[in-house]
C-alpha cells in the first residue's frame, strides 16, 4: 500500500504596502510551513481563502482598512471556516474605544473613570461628578492629537453638547456635509476620563495567543501627559509588572484574543488601570524588546525568553494550535 507524504498546512498571507507580509512569509519557510500571498482587499479574495488552512494580516489604523479587515475576518471564521490572526474576537472591537470600556467594565478591569458621551445627559453627568480637568478622547483612531486634557467648564460642556447624536447642530451638519458628498470628521461620541496621576509613563503589554507576553514602558513628551507618540521606547522592568502581565494573559485567553495590545497607566495609589486594547502593534518595538516571557499550559510561571519578533510567535502559535507541521519538515530551529 503507498504512503502518503503529510502535506504541510497553507498559511496565507496577507500583502501589505509596508511589508510585513515579507517577514511573515520568512518565518513560514522557516519553520516549514507552506505559505501564499493573496490581498484580502481584491475583488477574489474569498478563492484565494478557500485554499489556505490559516489567515495571517497585520492591521493599519486606516479606517476604511479596519471596516474591511473586520468584516473579512469574521467571514473567513464563521463562513470559511478558517483560522484569522488577529482573530475575530480580537479585531471586531478595533478602533472603537467606546465598546472597548464596555468591555473591561463588564469583564472586571479597572479602568479610569470613564463618561462615554452620547446624549445631552451624558455630558450634564460631567459637571456633577468629574474634576475641573478632564481627558478628552475621540471613540477611534490613533495618535496624541485624538487626546486632550480640557478644562471642565460650562462652555466645554456646552461645546460637546453641540455635537452629540440627539442635538440640532450635530444633525443639522451631518446632513449639511452629506449634501455636498462630504461626513463629519469626527463622530459625535467623545470620551471623557477622569486623569490618572502617574509617573510620567504607561505600559504596553502585548499578548500573542495565551503563552507569550511582552511589555515595556512609554515615556511621556516633555511637558505633557502622553505618552502615545513620543517614540520614548523605555525597556525598565519591575518584577511587579508580572502580576500585571499574568492578569492580561488570562484576559486575553477568556476573552479568546490571540493577538491584543494594552495600554495601562501604573497609577500613584498603586493601582493599574487599562486604557484601551488594539489587535495591532509595534513590531519593532517588540523585537528590541528583552521583557518577554512564556508561561506553560497553567498560565501560573512566567519564564523570560530571547527577544522574539512578534510576527513569529504568531507563526509558532499557528503549529502550535492548528497548523500541525510533520517533524521532518521543520526547517526552523524548532521553537515555539
Amino acid at each position: 500500500m503507498a504512503q502518503h507524504t503529510p502535506k504541510s498546512p497553507v498559511v496565507g498571507i496577507h500583502q501589505d504596502r509596508h511589508g510585513w507580509c515579507r517577514q511573515y512569509k520568512a518565518f513560514a519557510d522557516q519553520y516549514g510551513l507552506r505559505s501564499v500571498m493573496l490581498n484580502l482587499f481584491s475583488d477574489d479574495w474569498v478563492s484565494a481563502v478557500m485554499e489556505c488552512d490559516a489567515i495571517l494580516f497585520k492591521g493599519t489604523m486606516y479606517p476604511e482598512s479596519i471596516r474591511i479587515l473586520k468584516e473579512r475576518a469574521y467571514f473567513i471564521e464563521t463562513f470559511l471556516g478558517k483560522t484569522a490572526v488577529p482573530n475575530w474576537n480580537s479585531y471586531w472591537h478595533f478602533d472603537s474605544k467606546a465598546i472597548q470600556r464596555d468591555i473591561f467594565q463588564v469583564q472586571g478591569l479597572t479602568i479610569p473613570e470613564t463618561i462615554v458621551t452620547g446624549i445631552q445627559e451624558d455630558i450634564d453627568r460631567l459637571g456633577v461628578s468629574f474634576p475641573e480637568k478632564v481627558v478628552l478622547k475621540e471613540t477611534s483612531g490613533a495618535g496624541s492629537s485624538q487626546v486632550r486634557l480640557i478644562c471642565n467648564s460650562q462652555f466645554s460642556r456646552w461645546r460637546l453638547g453641540q455635537w452629540q447624536l440627539d442635538s440640532t447642530a450635530y444633525r443639522g451638519a451631518n446632513v449639511i456635509l452629506r449634501s455636498l458628498q462630504l461626513r463629519p470628521a469626527r463622530g459625535p461620541q467623545k470620551i471623557v476620563q477622569r486623569m490618572i496621576e502617574n509617573d510620567g509613563f504607561d505600559i504596553r503589554v502585548t499578548t500573542i495567543g495565551n503563552r507569550h507576553a511582552y511589555l515595556f514602558r512609554r515615556l511621556c513628551r516633555d511637558n505633557d501627559f502622553r505618552a502615545s507618540g513620543s517614540g520614548r521606547i523605555d525597556y525598565t522592568w519591575d518584577d511587579r509588572y508580572l502580576e500585571l502581565i499574568r492578569a492580561l494573559v488570562d484576559f486575553s485567553d477568556k476573552m479568546g484574543f490571540n493577538t491584543m495590545a494594552y495600554d495601562v497607566i501604573a497609577g500613584r495609589d498603586g493601582h493599574y488601570y487599562v486604557i484601551e486594547m488594539s489587535a495591532s502593534f509595534d513590531e519593532k518595538a517588540l523585537e528590541a524588546c528583552p521583557n518577554v516571557f512564556r508561561t506553560g499550559e497553567d498560565r501560573v510561571n512566567f519564564e523570560r525568553t530571547e527577544p522574539t519578533s512578534p510576527l513569529e510567535l504568531q507563526i509558532t502559535m499557528l503549529i502550535e494550535n492548528c497548523c500541525r507541521v510533520p517533524d521532518k519538515m521543520i526547517t526552523g530551529d524548532g521553537r515555539s
